[in-house]
């Protein structure tokens, strides 16, 4: 009996080192042939929730120029390496330049450049090799795409042309880039349906409420083990229940500033059917989906129908939200606490991407979400 103690006592104190010793560490080398003279670190990163990055380690390198890091492996996940001298943690991980982004699998990793991370060569495995063609075939293509744009924008935004049919024609250009970003994408994971990449891809395009179609087509198209993975099943409950997890439910009441400066709530509207329309004077597309807002306005206001909308605005930025309001003639109330992205009303309603509106009842009932263009007016028209 004493010896069976024995043995237990030593199972229960043993054998939990035991297994963490045993934990799999994967080597990842960094190898910069021509480095700067200013001290650089290489910081590790890993991508969270909405793809925030953390970081979880850094190393300075050694006489070699080899930056060398040993990484805990439990599953397959995307990381992020940035070279740079000593910053802060958000100067870190916001960084836009001399950065490289990889997957952590159950393969030891050399990266090796001779300056820039953002130019480096890996040598690790099957799930590094095909996110190398994502880079290559979807990101490369739209980087391209993307930097005329953002110069044109930024032309006529300088000259104050964001209007007419320079803005139209700015609106065509954005409209055809997302065109072509959900053309690309799809076929990249229709191609690789097995890739824990795709799967990755899907997750991060969930951020985008607008995309759900193209999610779906894209989730539909992985292989039943990737889709029926723990990562696979929460992507599917996250998609399916972003559409219709506040229908049916009382929209919550909550009070901004009109243009004046006046607090409106949304109870002061008790009684009609209200669009709480979430947009921003920056946003093109919710720019061009306000003529259609208007025109479902103007046939059903005598309806017992109005729309509140609520801006997505900067902090002082204010006058542009105005300008936007008389520019685009927006009859209705208008509500902001120019806080952007970090506006309370959209935090409270979970808008994660806009245009977005929600349509109430007279009775506060949530009875549509993001209905746009024609949808909006085949809705309204059967409702009415």
């Amino acid at each position: 009996m004493k010896k069976t103690l024995n043995i237990l006592l030593f199972c229960i104190l043993f054998f939990p080192y035991a297994a963490l010793a045993q934990q799999t560490k994967i080597k990842l080398q960094i190898k910069v042939d021509n480095p700067s003279t200013e001290k650089l670190k290489i910081y590790l990163l890993e991508f969270g929730d909405k793809d925030q990055l953390k970081i979880i380690d850094s190393a300075s390198a050694n006489s070699k120029g080899i930056y060398k890091f040993k990484v805990p492996f439990q599953q397959p996940k995307k990381l992020r390496v940035i070279m740079k001298a000593s910053y802060s943690a958000d100067q870190i991980t916001n960084a836009k330049e001399d950065y490289m982004d990889f997957y952590l699998e159950e393969k030891n990793i050399n990266i090796r450049t001779q300056s820039n991370l953002a130019q480096a060569n890996i040598i690790a495995g099957d799930i590094n090799k095909t996110y190398r063609v994502y880079d290559k075939q979807v990101i490369g293509i739209l980087d391209k795409t993307k930097e005329p744009l953002k110069l044109k924008y930024e032309t006529l935004a300088k000259e104050n042309k964001l209007v007419g049919s320079y803005l139209d024609s700015l609106l065509a250009d954005m409209e055809a880039y997302t065109s072509l970003e959900d053309s690309l994408t799809l076929n990249f994971v229709q191609s690789h349906p097995n890739s824990v990449v795709s799967l990755d891809i899907i997750s991060s395009n969930l951020a985008h409420s607008n995309k759900n179609y193209i999610n779906k087509k894209m989730l539909s198209s992985l292989d039943e083990n990737l889709k029926s993975s723990p990562k696979g099943q929460r992507v599917k409950a996250k998609l399916y229940n972003e559409e219709l997890h506040n229908i049916g439910s009382i929209a919550p009441d909550f009070q901004q500033n009109d243009i004046n400066g006046n607090p409106v709530r949304l109870s002061d509207f008790k009684g009609k059917y209200v669009l709480i329309d979430f947009w921003a004077s920056w946003c093109g597309p919710c720019r061009k989906e306000n003529p259609n807002v208007l025109e479902a306005y103007n046939l059903y206001k005598n309806q017992n129908f109005t729309v509140l909308g609520v801006s997505l605005d900067n902090p002082g930025k204010k006058s542009d939200w105005l300008k936007a309001i008389e520019t685009d003639r927006l009859p209705w109330t208008n509500v902001s606490d120019l806080k952007g992205w970090e506006n309370d009303v959209a935090k409270l309603y979970g808008v994660r991407a806009i245009p977005h509106n929600v349509l109430v009842d007279p009775h506060g009932k949530i009875i549509a979400i993001n209905l746009k263009g024609k949808n909006l007016n085949d809705f309204l028209k059967n409702l009415f």
